[in-house]
C-alpha cells in the first residue's frame, strides 16, 4: 500500500491542477480506476494515477 503522503483526494488534485473535481471524477470512473485507499469515506488515489488522468484530460 502507498504511504498516505503519496496519495491525494480528487479535491486536492483539482486544486493542484485547476481541472474541475467533477471532470477528474468522471475520468476516473470511465477509466475504471479504483481508489488506492478509502478512509473515513474519503477516496485517495496515487499521485501517478492522478497525473495520468490529468495528462489525458489536458490533451482533450
Amino acid at each position: 500500500m502507498k504511504a498516505k503522503e503519496d496519495l491525494m483526494t480528487v479535491a486536492k488534485a483539482s486544486k493542484d491542477t485547476g481541472i474541475s473535481a467533477g471532470l477528474i471524477r468522471k475520468a476516473l470512473k470511465e477509466g475504471g480506476v479504483k481508489p488506492d485507499l478509502v478512509e473515513a469515506g474519503c477516496s485517495y488515489y496515487a499521485k501517478t494515477t492522478v497525473d495520468t488522468i490529468v495528462k489525458k484530460l489536458s490533451k482533450a
